[in-house]
């Protein structure tokens, strides 16, 4: 139970990249540290904690964010109804993108919330991305755990084999700078 308790802080700072790690150490290769399924939901909970936590920044600082800082944030308050609006139409689909892509999570999240993006919705939204987003990098970990031998044997080779050409290339430059300076 320590261990799950130790990933919570990195989960919330960093999610994706410690749930990779935690797959990668519930694998053989990684010495089985953790249960897929405990990691699973843990990875889940946490990310869904952490943008709720943005949600309700957005949703209960909305004067806050616009009225005081509207310079700031480059946000008025017409762009904040074109905002709105916005998400009333595109807000599933800009939810669910922000949460597959790499630090767009929290701002889209605070804007959501600040946006009038029902509590329902959100979460809705929220757990099925989150869901989906940690099985697919649990995977990655866990596949890569799995593997670890036959992916660090292919990769030496693959390194090995751009390393004799990055060594020919500049080889070649020296080689042709030496000619040019002693032509010229």
């Amino acid at each position: 139970m320590k261990r799950y308790l130790l990933l919570v802080p990195f989960l919330a700072v960093q999610g994706p990249l410690t749930t990779v790690y935690a797959a990668f150490k519930a694998s053989p290769a990684g010495g089985v540290k953790y249960g897929l399924l405990t990691l699973f939901i843990l990875a889940v909970l946490v990310d869904l904690l952490t943008d709720v936590g943005a949600f309700l920044i957005g949703k209960y600082g909305k004067e806050r964010i616009v009225g005081r800082y509207p310079k700031r944030f480059s946000i008025s308050p017409e762009r904040f109804r074109v905002l709105e609006e916005y998400f009333k139409v595109e807000g599933t689909k800009t939810l669910a993108l922000a949460k597959v892509s790499h630090g767009l999570g929290w701002p889209v999240m605070i804007v959501a919330g600040s946006a009038g993006v029902t509590y329902a919705r959100f979460v809705t939204i929220n757990v099925i991305t989150s869901m989906v987003k940690s099985a697919a990098l649990m995977w990655l970990g866990y596949y890569y755990g799995r593997h670890y031998k036959q992916i660090v044997h292919a990769l030496s080779g693959i390194a090995l084999i751009f390393t004799s050409l990055l060594v020919i290339v500049v080889a070649y430059f020296m080689l042709s700078r030496q000619r040019r300076k002693k032509r010229g």
